[in-house]
């Protein structure tokens, strides 16, 4: 069972919340411990101050190491050694992987900062592992504080009825979910999918998986990328290819292409040609030879890969369909296309 503690300066914030729903429940049937501490219960100053002015001037206040330390000092004589986190937008970005890292262990402290952060010493003295939930920036800590501890809190045995609960989630596995659906069958002359009424599970299965990689492919083509990167069978080559009133071209062409039809935004455009300039000059290509689409080795592809998925996503804001091809053992001269594991994108 992981012990989770919150160090935080408004814990009837957090408490209302984590008693609540799922974890609430959990907590109470003793799969999980998540406790809450008021860091201003350690200041020493009789006003209950735990901020001041920053060095340095600037607008705001900062907290004060003391009553940090004193806190979690005192919170590690009851939970041990573990480590501490610091929901800071300065963070490494937190992902499923490192919640399930989290997950496995047997407890932790998130620290809560507020007002304009906290005294930099304290995080040094406590070595302090920074996570931002997104880049972006909040009033304080406890809203990720209280993110961070659902992710994590519901991966722990016995919170969700089964494995299965979590497993088959966006991002557990590498790809967002399948598309869900319930009662009524047919909703504003909208129905179900006739697939998931037929009752046969391993066509159900299917059907999902597929609809698992479509989603992804439509929504976050990088996580695709990196999903089937991880695939030992598509290791090999992969291809970038668009589509447009009936032309078939690589991504990058068609990018370039389209910058004579003035169908891009000022910022778009401004996108489009710093990326496909980099592109061309990566790839040793010059756009009016291109007669074949080129497939990227493996090692290419990760140099052009976050180029390509810039220039992706401005696709999609256009409604132009494309598709990631990948391919396995392509030989010199051979220029059809195989192993083509990825259908076309609506």
């Amino acid at each position: 069972m992981i012990r989770i503690d919150i160090a935080t300066l408004f814990t009837n914030m957090c408490e209302n919340v984590i008693k609540e729903s799922i974890i609430g429940r959990a907590i109470k049937a003793g799969h999980i411990e998540i406790y809450c501490h008021d860091i201003r219960n350690y200041t020493e100053d009789k006003h209950r101050r735990v901020d001041d002015k920053p060095y340095g001037g600037g607008t705001g206040m900062v907290m004060q190491a003391q009553p940090i330390y004193d806190c979690i000092c005192d919170i590690k004589k009851q939970a041990g050694d573990v480590p501490v986190f610091y929901m800071s937008p300065k963070g490494r970005p937190l992902t499923q992987d490192k919640v399930k890292q989290l997950a496995s262990l047997p407890g932790f402290i998130i620290l809560c900062g507020h007002y304009e952060g906290v005294d930099e010493r304290v995080l040094e003295e406590l070595c302090a592992e920074e996570i931002s939930i997104g880049d972006y920036v909040l009033t304080g800590g406890e809203l990720p504080a209280l993110v961070l501890s659902d992710a994590v809190a519901r991966l722990q045995q016995g919170v969700l009825p089964n494995e299965e609960a979590y497993s088959i989630e966006s991002h557990y596995n590498g790809l967002l979910e399948h598309p869900q659906y319930t009662r009524p069958e047919v909703w504003r002359e909208r129905p179900v999918p006739e697939v998931l009424l037929t009752g046969d599970h391993s066509v159900i299965e299917k059907w999902q998986q597929e609809q698992a990689l479509s989603v992804t492919a439509r929504k976050r083509p990088d996580m695709l990328y990196k999903y089937l990167s991880e695939q030992r069978e598509f290791d090999e080559y992969v291809c970038y290819k668009a589509y447009y009133k009936g032309k078939t071209a690589d991504v990058a062409i068609l990018c370039h292409s389209l910058l004579r039809k003035r169908v891009y935004t000022n910022r778009e455009e401004k996108d489009v040609k710093k990326i496909t300039d980099m592109i061309f000059k990566t790839a040793g290509f010059v756009q009016s030879d291109i007669k074949i689409l080129p497939f990227y080795s493996k090692n290419q592809r990760g140099i052009v890969f976050e180029w390509y998925n810039a220039l992706i996503k401005i696709l999609q804001n256009h409604d132009i369909n494309y598709e990631i091809i990948y391919k396995n053992g392509l030989n010199k001269g051979e220029n059809e296309q195989k192993d083509v594991i990825f259908e076309q994108i609506p």
